[in-house]
């Protein structure tokens, strides 16, 4: 993401707002010489059939688990965090770029799913807004190059 560059969305403007402490949380997570590309948040979540459900709506609420999906020159590195902070990082996974096949949008009723196919299998993040998937989709087809 360009220094300067607004993005459109709710979330994304969130984000905007704590840019550079947030950008200066994920690169302690970044490899020397690695650069961030671009990051979206989602969540991964049982079946939302779950949550509306009022015996399972308090186990769907605590399977759900909200992610940052950062993009670098090099990996996709997923940031699990509490739901109330995005500073503070829970667990952190780190798939390289050569093991990433593709990275797709599924549409939804108000929100949009990055869904990212890997050697390994499936990982579908939901609930992200569609300028933030379609930059991430973007800069990792110029990243793969």
């Amino acid at each position: 993401m360009a220094r300067g560059e607004k993005r459109k969305g709710v979330v994304a403007r969130f984000f905007d707002g704590i840019r550079e402490k947030f950008e200066a949380t994920v690169k302690g997570y970044l490899e020397p010489g690695e650069a961030l590309l671009d990051y979206g948040a989602g969540q991964t979540s049982p079946s939302e059939i779950f949550s509306v459900i009022p015996i399972l709506a308090t186990w769907h609420k605590l399977k759900t688990r909200h992610w940052i999906v950062a993009l670098t020159d090099r990996r996709v590195l997923l940031l699990r965090h509490p739901a109330m902070s995005a500073l503070k990082f829970l667990e952190a996974k780190a798939l390289p770029l050569a093991r990433v096949r593709s990275m797709t949008m599924k549409k939804g009723v108000l929100f949009v799913s990055l869904v990212v196919q890997t050697s390994s299998g499936t990982l579908t993040f939901k609930e992200m807004e569609k300028d933030e998937v379609q930059g991430l989709m973007a800069r990792f087809k110029s990243a793969k190059g």
